[in-house]
């Protein structure tokens, strides 16, 4: 059965999972036709990334990818791959973990998370996304300093983008684009229209990552409906954790000022690169 091509903002990427543009609050919603420069690249892991697909990334003119996940998760791909390295030629590999060597693939984090699965899967999202800004802040700082050095441009020779990515692309590359959609002034239901995009995104591979749940594979079983719902990417999940970022963090400026190390002037040039309005 031929599966057909998602809709913008996704890229027709077969070998990596999730992968789309992340546009500027300009030109939401994300689904809708726009010539607006995307801010940076997102995905789940590349490690089985075909030839095909690395040449798409080079006409993406992406320069650079960030990879959020640990050490643990990084060997295993390599493991899988019989590979010695995850670098692609032409193309700077930053390896910026989340969690030095913690799994966070989605389904470790609904194991993690599993006492909320069957009650209120909103807050086992609020409090793993919690765990993730804390635990982030250095990681997220490099990514953004690219950013605020490689703004949007539309002279192509000169275009340096980056892919962000972790497992899936949408726990802990979540809560980073999340934060950059604050910066550039996205209101919260925007930023939530953006992360609910996954559910389309990581569709062909969520059925798997459930029936483990499910069976038990991976550790004490879940109800059906529950694992769904710990590895679904729903918008109100991302909309309370909007609220934490204003309520705990100090908004998306506190958090990059006191949890990444920013100050006003660095700040104001990270805004101006990802499009702040």
């Amino acid at each position: 059965m031929t599966t057909l091509p998602l809709p913008p903002p996704f890229i027709p990427l077969p070998s990596v999972p999730n992968f789309r543009a992340l546009l500027p609050p300009a030109s939401f919603p994300p689904t809708k036709p726009t010539n607006s420069l995307p801010i940076l690249y997102r995905s789940g892991s590349p490690s089985h990334i075909t030839p095909a697909d690395i040449a798409t990334l080079h006409a993406l003119h992406i320069t650079h990818i960030f990879d959020l996940s640990s050490s643990t998760e990084v060997a295993k791909s390599l493991a899988t791959r019989g590979a010695q390295s995850l670098e692609i030629d032409g193309i700077t590999r930053i390896h910026a973990p989340v969690f030095a060597d913690r799994e966070y693939t989605p389904e470790s984090m609904a194991l993690r998370f599993q006492q909320y699965a069957s009650t209120d899967a909103t807050a086992g999202f609020v409090a793993a996304y919690r765990e993730i800004l804390r635990q982030g802040a250095a990681a997220f700082r490099r990514v953004f300093e690219f950013l605020g050095a490689h703004p949007p441009s539309t002279e192509t020779e000169a275009e340096e983008k980056c892919l962000v990515h972790c497992s899936a692309g949408k726990d802990r590359t979540g809560v980073f684009c999340a934060l950059v959609l604050m910066l550039a002034g996205a209101g919260d239901a925007e930023i939530a229209e953006e992360y609910a995009l996954s559910e389309a995104g990581l569709a062909g591979v969520r059925a798997g990552i459930v029936e483990r749940l499910v069976n038990g594979e991976l550790g004490e079983g879940l109800d059906r409906e529950g694992a769904e719902r710990m590895v679904g990417a729903r918008r109100e999940s991302m909309l309370a954790v909007c609220g934490v970022v204003k309520e705990e963090f100090g908004g998306v400026r506190g958090y990059l000022g006191e949890w990444c190390g920013f100050g006003e002037g660095e700040l104001e040039a990270v805004r101006r690169a990802v499009g702040g309005r």
